[in-house]
């Protein structure tokens, strides 16, 4: 599992795509977990931000999403995905 896999796991799958603009927005963890309705605990939410932030700083945002679409989420989540995905880099 390469470093970028460990971090997205780390944020979740879903929680990257349901959250994907807070995160690329650099949202820290008190400030998103005033915003989401997740039950998250203060250390789950601390560390799926301090991963999202991670890829973010490497620039492997893009890479994320390609792998989220590869993965075995529903359809829901791979809709989410290409729709951000056209955002970024067009088409």
């Amino acid at each position: 599992m390469s470093t970028l896999e460990r971090h997205l796991q780390s944020v979740g799958m879903e929680a990257f795509v349901n959250y994907y603009d807070y995160f690329k927005k650099g949202y820290d963890a008190n400030e998103l977990g005033k915003i989401i309705s997740e039950n998250w605990q203060a250390s789950g939410l601390l560390t799926r931000v301090s991963n999202a932030r991670k890829i973010f700083k490497n620039n492997l945002q893009i890479e994320a999403l390609e792998i989220i679409l590869k993965s075995k989420k529903n359809n829901v989540i791979k809709q989410k995905t290409r729709d951000i995905l056209k955002k970024e880099i067009g088409g």
